[in-house]
């Protein structure tokens, strides 16, 4: 919510890895990760993502 009031438009997106599994869940705004390591996108196969 607060991002939203700020006026930033957010974009949940959802990856994973194979061996060993593991899944993990981040926001972007405007293609850049948000609080979280900003090499997430090389490193995990993105299997979801919503829309700006």
């Amino acid at each position: 919510m607060w991002c939203a009031y700020d006026g930033w438009r957010l974009q949940l997106v959802i990856g994973v890895q194979r061996q060993p599994f593991y899944a993990r869940a981040w926001a972007e705004a405007q293609g850049h990760v948000v609080g979280d390591d900003p090499r997430r996108r090389e490193q995990l196969a993105v299997i979801f993502e919503t829309s700006a």
